[in-house]
């Protein structure tokens, strides 16, 4: 079985897609490119990608989904806030995605039936590092001038490389993590040198750290609930 053209949906972490692969019944497909895997929903086929966590891990992933000449890409996932104004829970279109002080995409709204699914818009700052602490948040807001802002660590790379392959490109993402969230220090090095998180590495640090169940916790169960949210939102990205 090969990815077959029409709508591609990208993530960067498995717990993302959870629910959308769970229920639409998904097959695993052969790739020399990310783990991919094919659903149906609404008597179409989509095909699914996990590309991995960080910049590189994107970039490479996407070089190798725009080989498969699909005709469209939805990239889903969660983003931490970088303004006040954005809540945890909230599931945004991205507008525009930018590098830190560095180049920007502006990107189109999504189409009707995928709006009514989410409660607002917001700019993208992608980065290399997990962000961990209110204060490297500030300093990355300075650097933007826009009221509703938020950061991930793959998105102006998928973009980017779809953009070069003139394949159009929707990004939605649900806000995992306030502006003024502190979260586990240790997070940021339990990262491969590919970029992805090493879970084993974490479960293992928390262990150390009984104080920091807490809050990996509550992220875990605002990702889990933003995989509901991309699962609909899958579903209403599809013609009907």
């Amino acid at each position: 079985m090969s990815p077959k053209p029409g709508l591609c949906v990208v993530a960067a972490q498995p717990e993302e897609i959870a629910t959308l692969l769970d229920r639409y019944g998904s097959s695993p497909i052969d790739t020399d490119g990310p783990r991919a895997w094919q659903i149906r929903a609404q008597e179409t086929t989509v095909t699914v990608a996990l590309v991995g966590e960080g910049r590189r891990l994107a970039r490479s992933g996407m070089e190798a989904i725009v080989g498969w000449q699909p005709e469209r890409i939805l990239v889903v996932g969660v983003a931490g806030a970088l303004t006040d104004d954005l809540s945890v829970g909230q599931a945004l279109a991205i507008t525009a995605v930018r590098e830190a002080g560095g180049r920007r995409h502006e990107l189109g709204a999504p189409s009707e039936s995928v709006r009514s699914h989410l409660s607002g818009s917001a700019e993208l700052v992608t980065v290399d590092e997990l962000i961990v602490d209110p204060q490297r948040r500030r300093e990355l807001a300075s650097l933007v001038d826009c009221p509703r802002l938020a950061v991930d660590m793959e998105t102006f790379e998928l973009v980017d490389v779809a953009r070069s392959a003139g394949i159009p490109i929707d990004v939605v993402r649900v806000i995992s993590d306030r502006a003024d969230a502190e979260l586990p220090a240790f997070l940021s090095r339990c990262r491969r040198p590919d970029g992805s998180i090493d879970r084993v590495r974490v479960v293992l640090a928390a262990s150390a750290r009984p104080g920091s169940w807490r809050a990996l916790a509550e992220l875990g169960r605002t990702v889990s609930e933003a995989s509901v949210t991309f699962a609909d939102v899958v579903v209403a990205a599809v013609p009907g």
